[in-house]
């Protein structure tokens, strides 16, 4: 008995991989196999029957099951590494006639030719849709990804290329040393870097420019021996923009697994939704349970580019998507609805309805000395 499966990159999609091959099995007849599925800590079993000394699994359809968020507060901020999360599968027809298979994957389901999806593994390329020149705005959050080979050390050291309004373009080696244990021996994984305004900010106050404003940045890769030599990945710029109350900041898991961030600049309408159970008892009626959630029913704006609509497209596929609150805060959304008026392949208004994920409170507590009262004002 052996298992297969034509992965030649060292990991896995989960939403696109193909199946997994069960072959070589002495019996030709039907006989009943034991699987055992583990990704990283969580594995369970279940038994299917081989017909004709094959067994196909559509292992697409397992991992799908294990999908995890991949934002938390464990990325918050600074460079992270993400463990791929290890799969194993073992195949028992009797105690003297099994086989296992193991690898990894990523939770996403990428549909891009072979030979993009190399260059993706082998850290040429960023892990984003965005844009090579995007927007960004100072409430906001911005990450990059970027693959690690498994035969590589985890230190990672970028290329930033700063614009100032007054000192015109600066250079620095943005440098991380990532714990050894953030990584696992012999399997690729992934760096996820908080590239946020405010964190590009921070390291241009520590270089001396905290009086000059930031109009830009760069970052990519570099050669660890020759710093200037741009390497891999190669660079993506973010261009500050002026704050705008009408601006929303969106952020998503793509279909490659990471995270990416969209901006809408049209309407955005709140409306509250009520759900309430009542009983009648001795002619009095009362309120056993309600319910009630903020909707938001928000407007992109003006889609003026097909790499931008591709963008929205990547965001309502995902199952994945957070609200970029004013102050910097991520919040969990659940998009209920989707709506777009515009001919086929021309650009134009997109809207949606979402609402936040986990119940907020109505209230907040007092933190503060109550003031003297004056009668200035009454």
């Amino acid at each position: 008995m052996r298992i297969t499966h034509p992965d030649s990159l060292g990991f896995l999609f989960s939403r696109s991989c193909e199946p997994l091959t069960i072959s070589d099995l002495s019996s030709e007849g039907a006989c009943e196999l034991e699987i055992l599925v583990s990704v990283g800590d969580t594995e369970y079993t279940f038994k299917s029957t081989a017909v004709g000394g094959t067994l196909t699994l559509r292992l697409s359809d397992i991992l799908r099951h294990f999908e995890t968020p991949l934002f938390s507060h464990d990325i918050a901020s600074g460079f992270i590494h993400v463990k791929m999360p290890g799969i194993g599968v073992i195949a028992m027809y009797t105690e003297d006639e099994w086989s296992s298979w193991a690898g990894s994957c990523i939770f996403g389901g990428c549909h891009r030719p072979a030979d993009e999806i190399t260059a993706l593994a082998s850290g040429k390329y960023w892990w984003t849709f965005r844009p090579q020149s995007a927007l960004t705005y100072k409430f906001s959050k911005e990450y990059l990804a970027m693959a690690r080979p498994a035969d590589e050390c985890a230190d990672v050291r970028l290329d930033l290329t700063l614009h100032f309004a007054r000192a015109g373009k600066v250079s620095a080696v943005w440098y991380e040393r990532i714990a050894p244990d953030a990584t696992i021996a012999g399997r690729p994984s992934i760096v996820v870097i908080d590239c946020s305004y405010m964190v590009i900010r921070a390291k241009a106050d520590e270089l001396g420019y905290a009086d000059d404003t930031l109009l830009a940045y760069d970052i990519a890769g570099t050669d660890a021996d020759n710093p200037s030599t741009f390497d891999m990945p190669v660079g993506q710029r973010f261009i500050v923009a002026r704050n705008d109350s009408r601006v929303r900041g969106w952020m998503f898991r793509n279909s490659l697994g990471m995270l990416d961030t969209v901006y809408s600049w049209g309407d955005v309408t709140r409306d509250v939704n009520s759900e309430m159970t009542t009983f009648k008892t001795l002619r009095t009626t009362r309120e056993l349970d309600n319910f009630s959630e903020e909707i938001w029913s928000v407007d992109t704006g003006y889609v003026d580019k097909k790499e931008m609509l591709q963008l929205w497209y990547e965001f309502f596929r995902s199952k994945e998507r957070y609200a970029i609150l004013s102050d910097g805060t991520v919040a969990e959304i659940v998009v209920d609805e989707i709506g777009a008026e515009h001919q086929v392949g021309q650009t134009g208004n997109l809207s949606f309805k979402c609402r936040l994920s986990k119940e907020t409170e109505g209230y907040d507590f007092t933190k503060g000395v109550l003031e003297d009262f004056s009668d200035e004002f009454t």
